[in-house]
């Protein structure tokens, strides 16, 4: 899992879940875009859950919502980032998003 939280933080980082990613202005739409791509595309390489791209999605938007929610800009996150805060973030919005039937 540290491996994979790693891979999700480099590309471009973010977090929250209660709003929309619409909700947030200071981070414009290819900021958004960008993070959501390629936290996508870095956990479908990386799963070893059988989660699917749908589920992936959710928690993705989750760690982006929160990420904003933390961070005025991505180059506050990039520049800021606090590794454990993102740790328990990612922990929490893969257990709400990743559900194994």
């Amino acid at each position: 899992m540290n491996n994979f939280l790693l891979l999700l933080i480099i590309p471009l980082l973010s977090f929250g879940q209660e709003k929309s990613v619409n909700d947030y202005k200071n981070w414009t739409i290819e900021e958004k875009k960008g993070f959501l791509e390629e936290c996508v595309k870095t956990a479908l390489l990386n799963n070893t859950s059988n989660a699917s791209e749908p589920q992936f999605k959710n928690y993705c938007e989750c760690c982006l919502i929160k990420s904003m929610d933390k961070y005025e800009t991505p180059g506050d996150l990039i520049r800021n980032l606090d590794t454990k805060w993102f740790e328990n973030v990612s922990t929490m919005c893969w257990d709400r998003f990743i559900i194994f039937e």
